[in-house]
């Protein structure tokens, strides 16, 4: 077999080639170069990455923390309402763990031979396990176990020490609470679990044993250049397959810009006229469709308004959000009965026609602009903020649950405003925005710009514009807003 000679092939050939070895020469000394670069940044950057890294985790594991709490705190009205009853409790258990995939399980406890039938000690324990729900009976005597007995002792919420779950095979803390029955004795305790493993989250520093990645980004880039050819390849077979997938991606904008549409059109298009009343409302859309709305009808010197958030996405959300916005603005229109008989109607409505497991948080309200008095019912939303002088407080807001999961009996409560008072309603949305570093905007910041807009003597409008630049500053440029940014401020001025 004759060997292969430069000088027997062609001048084309040997052109090519000559051009490639010349490609390949400056791609060494670049790749060689690259290296040392990223070996020298790797070391200047490391310590002030990790320390940002620290920082950041912290911020995680408080939002963890915060969020496991905001979900046994709100379900406690659930549980205590239906104490007496075992198979609810645990039916509503699976629900509560199906809904809160950040808990690791979730249990109640009772008082031993609190149950007839069951007699002795009994808590239903719904924990993951190999990415599973599983329900079971705690079997050893948690009378014992700190998560029991401190909140029964105390009557408040605790957090436990770190210890080990058999059932649930991992590591975990505990958030307890006790529940009162209607004596006002406290009768058992409902607890969440978090896995150590998650509060002990650290991220993998990309800029640890500098000189094997430095080797690995050579070896990586050489390779690169082999993958080319590949990719060159690809690029071919792919463009037979592209106009399948463009004709697919087009369908796919034209069902999102139908549903983007569909969610725009259904919320009021003009704010109601009174000399006793101001009121902006501001919906912008996240990165995906999801099924925030807002409503507000005048009728006389009752204003009738409402916030809601549909827990889904996409298509599916377009369709909860005309239902459930369908049904609260007939009951609006009507408003011959109190906003407790409006809610069970809107919850009856859901759970009736509810097959995938979707519901909807919705605070609705209503102000009698000639004598400043507000009656309002929660479901499940969060607690709109009262800014009154230069201070600002939460409303105190039953939870209760939110439409479309169960039947319930809902709660009206009542609160008197002053004159030149503003009520802050939203949606989770803008809590939950997060910035590139993965930091919620956050509960905590939003009282703080309230509070600025308070002392400021924002109205309505620059109420909101306020908080919007707060959040896109919180955003940046690498942030994203995947939910919705839904707000809302009505002020109240007393006419005479």
């Amino acid at each position: 077999m004759k060997s292969l000679k430069f000088s027997n092939l062609s001048a084309h050939m040997r052109y090519n080639m000559a051009v490639l070895a010349g490609i390949l020469s400056v791609f060494l000394v670049i790749t060689l170069l690259q290296a040392y670069v990223t070996w020298r940044s790797i070391n200047d950057e490391r310590m002030n990455r990790e320390r940002m890294e620290v920082n950041v985790n912290n911020e995680r594991i408080d939002q963890l923390k915060e969020s496991a709490k905001d979900v046994l705190m709100n379900s406690v009205a659930a549980f205590e309402q239906q104490l007496d009853s075992a198979e609810y409790v645990e039916q509503l258990l699976v629900t509560i763990m199906h809904q809160n995939t950040e808990l690791l399980g979730m249990a109640i406890a009772y008082r031993p031979d609190y149950f007839e039938k069951h007699k002795g000690l009994y808590a239903p324990y719904v924990f993951k396990r190999d990415g599973n729900i599983r329900k079971t009976l705690v079997a050893y005597d948690y009378t014992q176990h700190e998560c029991y007995a401190k909140p029964m002792k105390s009557g408040r919420a605790e957090w436990s020490e770190p210890y080990m779950s058999n059932y649930a095979n991992a590591s975990m803390i505990s958030l307890s609470v006790p529940l009162k029955n209607k004596a006002g004795h406290r009768v058992a305790v409902l607890a969440v679990d978090l896995a150590m493993a998650d509060l002990a989250y650290v991220t993998d520093n990309p800029y640890h044993k500098n000189s094997m990645r430095s080797i690995m980004i050579l070896i990586m880039q050489v390779v690169g250049l082999l993958m080319i050819l590949l990719i060159v390849w690809g690029a071919i077979v792919s463009m037979r397959k592209f106009k399948v997938v463009s004709n697919e991606n087009k369908q796919i904008v034209d069902e999102l810009s139908i549903a983007t549409t569909l969610q725009s059109q259904i919320l009021p298009r003009e704010y109601p006229l009174h000399e006793g009343l101001e009121i902006k409302a501001s919906l912008v859309p996240g990165t995906q469709v999801s099924g925030d709305f807002y409503d507000f009808v005048l009728r006389g010197d009752k204003l009738l308004f409402c916030i809601g958030d549909v827990a889904t996405h996409g298509i599916g959300a377009c369709i909860a959000l005309a239902v459930t916005r369908t049904a609260c603005r007939s009951s609006m229109m009507a408003r011959q009965e109190p906003l407790t008989n409006m809610m069970n109607y809107m919850n009856q409505t859901l759970v009736g026609i509810n097959k995938n497991e979707m519901f909807a948080t919705l605070f609705i309200c209503e102000l009698d602009l000639s004598t400043g008095t507000l009656l309002y019912c929660n479901a499940g939303h969060p607690a709109p903020y009262r800014l009154t002088g230069k201070t600002i407080v939460p409303l105190d807001a039953k939870p209760n649950v939110p439409l479309g999961i169960t039947e319930w009996d809902y709660e009206e409560q009542q609160v008197q405003l002053e004159p030149g008072d503003t009520l802050f309603l939203y949606t989770e949305g803008i809590t939950e925005a997060v910035n590139g570093q993965n930091v919620p905007f956050s509960r905590k910041k939003l009282a703080l710009h309230l509070r600025n807009a308070s002392e400021g003597g924002d109205n309505p409008e620059a109420l909101l514009k306020r908080i919007d630049t707060a959040i896109q500053h919180h955003l940046g440029t690498d942030g994203k807003a995947e939910d919705d940014l839904t707000m809302m401020a009505v002020s109240y001025n007393l006419v005479k």
